[in-house]
């Protein structure tokens, strides 16, 4: 399983080239906008929400997260630092991608900022002043003393706590744009004569980041343009490298990719203190690989032997399954099957997000079962005796 750091129209190409290279891809989305776009991408898992240094380092303790790769914002420094650090101390790859930069055009109105306090004193020198940034630096500008008085648009996106955020930090509806780009160059145009813009200020995000339609538009109509320069990224690599390192870091390659992609089977008995007595499950589940073809099944107990549940859902994990299948092999519907086996799958769903749990039904009243007591009846019966 590779886990991308989604969030970025480039995450969605990073998951589509990885499913097209026959990788499982498990992505992290903070919107469920963004899981949506990463689930049409092709990703096999995603999860959603906010992902801190703990979350990250939980997901890798999983032990089914073969590489990572980082495809969040070139400006997003914290997490990509986290990032990096926790990879390395799990001792699991990590590839930073490299988002192609804007082509930028050599103007006398384009400036670039080497850091977040010079576009503010760049930008407080106009009235009314554009930002395309976010809210993440948004209050830099808010609250800058130079520009007290100065006009504020913000154009961010279209989710509710960035409206929140813009709000919090006294800008008025009047002057927030809740958008989803990228916008074309016509709207970009548009949108500057709407606010009558003096400046816009904005970041390197690429060409996937429309920077190229928003800087030619500010340029046509005779604003300044301050673009805040990229943080280094010395280890980035394009998406082209990043895919042969992986195939190079994988003698095996072919067949990772085809057993992290496999289902694996528990079989879950009651278990018992006689070691012979749990001999049959084995036996059974040998049958049931047998049938099923290539198939990984394992034979696990409730209690008194082992391997127990979690030590089995553990040893599939760690060979890369992403879908696990629990079958338990009780006739009646007891507490075992209504409450400590749903219990059990449900501590597993929260160490194991990126694993797909499924959870089958118990043996139960079953003609094909009837069948097989007739017959072993029938091996008892006295000669004679009708059954």
């Amino acid at each position: 399983m590779i886990l991308t750091l989604a969030g970025t129209a480039d995450g969605r190409e990073v998951i589509q080239a990885l499913s097209k290279a026959g990788y499982p891809v498990l992505a992290t989305a903070v919107t469920p906008y963004g899981a949506k776009l990463a689930r049409d991408a092709g990703a096999a898992r995603v999860r959603e929400g906010a992902l801190e240094a703990p979350d990250l380092t939980a997901l890798l303790a999983g032990g089914s997260i073969q590489a990572v790769i980082d495809v969040t914002h070139p400006y997003a420094t914290i997490i990509t630092a986290q990032a990096r650090a926790i990879c390395r101390a799990a001792g699991v790859p990590y590839f930073r991608y490299r988002r192609p930069p804007a082509a930028i055009p050599a103007h006398p109105q384009v400036t670039l900022a080497a850091g977040w306090d010079e576009a503010v004193e760049l930008a407080a020198r106009y009235r009314t002043i554009m930002l395309t940034i976010g809210t993440r630096h948004l209050e830099l500008f808010t609250t800058a003393p130079a520009l007290a008085g100065k006009r504020i648009i913000a154009r961010i996106l279209p989710e509710v706590a960035s409206l929140e955020e813009c709000r919090r930090l006294g800008l008025w509806p009047g002057d927030i744009i809740a958008i989803q780009g990228p916008c074309s160059y016509e709207l970009n145009c548009a949108l500057y004569r709407q606010f009558a813009v003096e400046a816009m200020v904005t970041k390197d995000s690429g060409s996937t980041g429309g920077v190229a339609a928003k800087v030619q538009a500010a340029l046509d109509l005779g604003l300044q343009v301050i673009i805040i320069s990229r943080p280094p990224e010395p280890d980035a690599l394009p998406l082209e490298e990043i895919l042969k390192q992986l195939q190079q870091n994988s003698p095996e390659h072919y067949f990772w990719r085809r057993s992290t992609m496999a289902t694996g089977i528990i079989l879950l008995g009651h278990g018992s203190r006689i070691p012979e007595a749990n001999e049959h499950l084995r036996v059974l589940a040998a049958q049931v690989r047998e049938i099923l073809g290539d198939v990984r099944v394992e034979p696990c107990y409730m209690m008194r032997t082992h391997p127990n549940l979690a030590e089995g859902i553990a040893t599939l994990v760690k060979e890369g399954r992403q879908k696990i299948i629990v079958v338990p092999m009780f006739f009646c519907n007891g507490l075992h099957v209504q409450r400590d086996i749903p219990e059990q799958l449900a501590a597993a769903r929260e160490l194991y997000p990126e694993v797909e749990f499924i959870y089958g039904t118990n043996l139960g009243a079953d003609r094909r079962i009837a069948e097989v007591i007739v017959e072993r009846i029938q091996e008892v019966a006295p000669v004679g005796i009708s059954i």
